[in-house]
C-alpha cells in the first residue's frame, strides 16, 4: 500500500473528495429535514386540538370533533362553524361556550350529548341543523339566538328535560318536530313573526 503525503495530488483529491461527501450529506440532511417540517406543517394544517376540541387546522374556523372524555366545551375565538355531528355521543359534556363570531351550528352537532345541561349560543348564530341538540336529556333551559329565523327539524327532540325555551323575536319558522317529544316543556312564547310551524312540531 502507497501512502502518499498531503501534498501529493493523491492526498488532495482524497480531501476534496471527503468535503464533496460532506456536503452532499449535509445537503441531504437539510433536505429530509425541510421536507418534515413541511409535512409536519401540512397535517397540522389537517388537524389541530386545543383543550380536548379538534379543529380543521391550527388556524381552522371549523370545529370538526372532541375527545371523548371532554366535561366543557370552550370553543376558541375565530371559529365560524359547530361542524356536522363535532360532539355527536360526547357523553360527559355537561357545558358549552360558544364564541361570539360563530354563525353555523351543522346537523347534529350535539346529538346524545345525555349530561349537556348549559349552552350559551351569541348572536351570531343565524344558522341551526336538524337533530343539531336533538337528544340532550339534561338540557333544561335555552336562548335562542335573535338572528335565528327558522328552527329546522327535530332540533330539540326527545330533550326530555327542556323546559323554558326563549324564542328569538324574528324566528319566521318552527319546522317539523323542532320541539317534538319534549314533555317538560309546559308553555312556549311565539313571536309575531312566525308564520310557520311544521307537523309535530311540539308533539309529545
Amino acid at each position: 500500500m502507497t501512502v502518499s503525503p498531503s501534498g501529493s495530488p493523491a492526498g488532495k483529491n482524497s480531501k476534496a473528495l471527503n468535503t464533496a461527501v460532506t456536503c452532499l450529506e449535509f445537503i441531504l440532511g437539510f433536505t429530509v429535514l425541510v421536507f418534515t417540517a413541511v409535512s409536519a406543517y401540512a397535517l397540522g394544517c389537517r388537524f389541530y386540538m386545543a383543550k380536548g376540541i379538534y379543529y380543521d387546522g391550527y388556524f381552522g374556523t371549523t370545529v370538526t370533533g372532541a375527545r371523548d372524555n371532554i366535561t366543557a366545551a370552550d370553543i376558541r375565538s375565530g371559529t365560524k362553524i359547530i361542524g356536522e355531528e363535532a360532539f355527536l355521543c360526547s357523553q360527559g359534556l355537561e357545558k358549552v361556550n360558544i364564541p361570539q363570531g360563530v354563525t353555523e351550528i351543522k346537523a347534529r352537532a350535539f346529538f346524545i350529548c345525555e349530561k349537556l345541561k348549559t349552552v350559551s349560543i351569541p348572536d351570531s348564530v343565524t344558522v341551526a341543523g336538524d337533530f343539531a341538540f336533538a337528544a340532550c336529556e339534561s338540557l333544561e333551559s335555552i336562548e335562542l339566538p335573535p338572528n335565528l329565523t327558522v328552527i329546522p327539524p327535530a332540533c330539540f327532540v326527545g330533550d326530555s328535560s327542556l323546559r323554558s325555551v326563549i324564542m328569538p323575536q324574528n324566528v319566521t319558522k318552527i319546522d317539523s318536530g323542532a320541539f317534538f317529544k319534549c314533555p317538560s316543556l309546559e308553555s312556549v312564547d311565539l313571536p309575531d313573526s312566525l308564520t310557520v310551524i311544521g307537523e309535530e312540531a311540539f308533539r309529545q
